[in-house]
């Protein structure tokens, strides 16, 4: 019975993520997505914990991660925008694109303690970031960040930068000070700035990863 348990969790991720893209509801398919996010930390978690990893497990997560970050988050910001323009309609396919090679890239990759590209629950997170951020302060807010941000989600998805993992926390020093740095990008903006909160966490995270990629790899 344990060795269902961590595919189950994947599922609900997946679930999760299909309900946020049907949903009417804004806030709802944004805590759909947020719910996605907690079982995809812990589906791994538990498989690791029960010692029933599994192939079809790491196939069934992709799968779930796609749905959920790859293209949930990118509809509700579609959603949002309600726009008539044809090139905000070519940046849904293109995300979810990059999403696709970006886990297939990562299941035919050698284990490995950090992320080649940026991992796709945080580009979703970014996207859904920028979702909320044009939600309550309108579809037309700077349109550079409107448009930039989903399609610089897009691209660090399929570049070669090392991304930082949790995976690798416990050993280096330096990632654990980044990560805490990256905490704190992410409370902070909360007590002042609520939208921006997903924004400046995921943000903090691509930029302490950069650094870490160009001047603070071993």
């Amino acid at each position: 019975m344990r060795r269902y348990i961590p595919n189950g969790l994947t599922l609900l991720n997946l679930c999760c993520g299909v309900i946020a893209i049907l949903s009417d509801d804004f806030y709802t398919s944004c805590i759909l997505i947020c719910c996605s996010l907690f079982f995809d930390l812990i589906d791994g978690a538990a498989a690791r914990a029960l010692q029933v990893s599994s192939d079809i497990g790491k196939d069934l997560d992709s799968l779930a991660d796609l749905i959920s970050f790859g293209l949930a988050p990118i509809m509700v910001w579609f959603n949002v925008l309600n726009s008539d323009l044809k090139y905000p309609m070519l940046i849904v396919p293109f995300v979810a694109s990059c999403a696709a090679l970006r886990l297939a890239r990562f299941n035919n990759l050698p284990a490995s303690s950090d992320f080649i590209g940026m991992p796709s629950p945080a580009a979703g997170g970014l996207i859904l970031g920028m979702a909320l951020l044009m939600h309550t302060e309108g579809a037309d807010f700077l349109p550079i960040l409107t448009y930039g941000v989903p399609i610089t989600a897009g691209i660090l998805m399929v570049t070669n930068f090392t991304m930082i993992s949790l995976k690798g926390l416990r050993t280096n020093r330096m990632r654990q000070v980044l990560l805490v740095l990256t905490g704190l990008a992410f409370i902070i903006p909360s007590f002042c700035c609520r939208p921006w909160v997903l924004l400046s966490g995921f943000g903090g995270y691509i930029l302490f990863s950069l650094y870490y990629h160009f001047f603070a790899a071993d």
